[in-house]
Parts: structure tokens; sequence; C-alpha cells
């Protein structure tokens, strides 16, 4: 984008506010576009009153408040703050405020001033490119790492393809082997747990954002995209997208389906935790870990609480996609408390 074009978008965005004359204006995103827009806003004396976002760990922008959509008021206008994902963001507010008036001003014109460098960014981060549609109508097993795996004979999964994600190799040397991929983007996660990747064959996803959390790349590594962490959605093209849906299941969906699987069947999804708190809050076991396979899954270390209810949005999303592409993700998960997939008996798969 050149000067004449970068100019012209902010003149028609900051006289597009300056115009709307309400009590209480709002933007919604928390993102890059967002920073720099109210930096623009508050050098003309204008400043929105507050700032909603559903998934942003932010407080507060240049002295503005962030608060998720279901903490706020129904305001009088709500003004979308994102060239990238105005669409997205555009009905995730006309879900939470039905009745507001609603701005979104890049559908009149076009890309804002972040887009093409965003997806320049994200194509330049990885080599996903490989694996698109490789496994095409083949089946495959997300494993989650619940309790329940304790009760499964996961001798059956030998000749399928797996998905692991985080430290399911705790469980490889009983199994008798690895799982086809495994899949980490948690940052505690892989700054924790890094050497133990290299003693991993199989090749590992991890996030892009977080390579720096890696002193030495483990052999057969790949990174995805970094996510866009505002804005719910399934990304069916890796090379240009990303998002974590607050669990690494999700994250290997998005795999599975860009590689191009027919039938996902998920095992150990428990969905259920017995340490409750605050969503996302990080934490440490000095005790054994009962939320996973093994009580040494995060003993004498640092976690982060679940999530269920974003979880549940993306797999809600994540059901959609597939059935749209005429294919499916069915739950296998033995005593899961997840209910959006069907249920179906893992014995009966093999």
């Amino acid at each position: 984008m050149n000067n004449y074009e970068y100019n012209f978008r902010l003149s028609y965005l900051l006289n597009l506010y300056k115009s709307l004359n309400y009590k209480t204006i709002v933007l919604f995103g928390a993102g890059t576009h967002t920073e720099w827009f109210l930096e623009k806003l508050i050098a003309n004396k204008m400043k929105p009153n507050l700032i909603l976002d559903e998934f942003s760990s932010k407080k507060s922008l240049l002295g503005i408040n962030v608060t998720h959509p279901v903490k706020a008021k129904s305001p009088d206008i709500i003004f979308i703050s994102s060239d990238t994902q105005e669409a997205k963001l555009k009905e995730r507010a006309k879900y939470f405020f039905p009745n507001a008036t609603i701005i979104a001003p890049y559908e009149k014109i076009g890309v804002g001033p972040f887009l093409n460098k965003s997806y320049s960014n994200i194509q330049n981060s990885n080599n996903m490119s490989i694996w698109k549609n490789k496994f095409a109508g083949k089946r495959c097993f997300i494993v989650g790492n619940g309790p329940s795996l304790n009760k499964m004979d996961l001798s059956q999964l030998a000749n399928e393809y797996t998905f692991g994600a985080n430290r399911l190799y705790l469980l490889f040397k009983e199994m008798g082997f690895e799982t086809s991929f495994l899949t980490c983007v948690n940052p505690h996660v892989i700054e924790q747990f890094q050497n133990d990747f290299h003693q991993i064959t199989c090749p590992k996803f991890f996030a892009a954002e977080h390579k720096d959390k890696i002193k030495e790349t483990p052999k057969n590594s790949f990174f995805l995209p970094p996510q866009d962490a505002g804005t719910p959605s399934f990304h069916k093209d890796l090379t240009k997208g990303l998002w974590w849906g607050a669990t690494v299941t999700y994250v290997s969906m998005q795999l599975a389906f860009y590689m191009g699987f027919q039938e996902v069947y998920l095992i150990g999804v428990d969905h259920s935790f017995k340490d409750k708190g605050e969503p996302n809050k990080l934490v440490k076991f000095d005790t054994d870990d009962e939320n996973h396979f093994s009580p040494e899954y995060f003993k004498g270390s640092q976690w982060q609480l679940p999530d269920l209810d974003t979880s549940e949005l993306a797999y809600r999303m994540a059901k959609l996609t597939y059935s749209k592409a005429g294919r499916f993700i069915k739950d296998a998960t033995i005593g899961g408390h997840l209910n959006v997939f069907e249920k179906v008996d893992y014995n009966s798969l093999f």
C-alpha cells in the first residue's frame, strides 16, 4: 500500500469516526489495528468509551479499558477495528449487541493498512504447503490427554494416522509407537519441555510466534502460522492463518482438515478438569496432576487453567466446517463430557 492509499484510508476512518454523534462509542477488537487506530484517534483528540474483545488478555490500551463483550452494557455504536477480520468481528458484534449500530468501515473502502503486511508475514512464517491434502480421503485419530486414555487399548492405533499433542509422548513407550504427528502451541509447554521434543522423531508442529522459546529447533519440526488471537475462526488454509480455540485439540482439527483427512475421531478429549478457576490463568502443580493421563504430566510445572466455553465455540465451528466439506468429526472418548460431536464406540472402529 503506497502513502497515498494509506493516508486516504486513515483520513476516511478519522472523518467517519468524528461524524458519529453518539453518547457511547466502543471499538470492537483489541489487536494491532486498534493499537494503531487508537493512537491516531487520541492524536486528533478523540477516543472511544471502551474497547471490546472476546479473547484479549490486555486490560487496557493507551488508557482505554479492554473488556469482554459479555461484561459490557450495550453501546450506542460499535466501530469494528480490524482490517483483516472485519467481517467476522461484525458477526460477533451482532451476536452480543443485536440492537447496537455497527460500523464496519472497510466494507466500503476495501483493505486497510495491515492486511497486505499481515498475510505477507504469515506466508513467510512457515512451510506448511507440503502438507496440503497429503492424506486426502483417509481417516485419523486426534488423541487428547485426558485420564480416559488409561481405559483404552491404544495399541489398536499402531497402524492409524494419529495426532498427539503436548506431552502425549509420555505414553509412547507404553503404546509401542509414536503418533504420526505431534502438535504444541502453548508457550509454557514449549518452553518447559523443549528438551523432550528432541527425542521424538515424528513431524512436530509448533506455534511460529513462540519459536523463540526453543533454544535449538528439534529435527522434523514445522511452524504453524501466527494465530489471530482475537477472532474465532476455523482456518482451512494453514498457509494463511490459524486460531487456537483455547485448546491444542482444535489446532489439530485444523491441521487434519488441511491435510485432507475425511474422517476424524477424537479420543482422550475428556473435556472435564478437576482443577477449576479463571480461564487461562497460569498455575503451578506441586502435587500429582489429576487432569491428564499421567500424574507426572504437569507435576512441578506451570499450566494454564482450561477455557471450556471458548473450546466449545471452536469445536462447533470445526463440526460445521467439516460437515460443509462432506467430512466429519466423531467422538470416541470413553466417558467424555463433550457433547458437540456424534458419539461412537471406540472398539467398533477396528
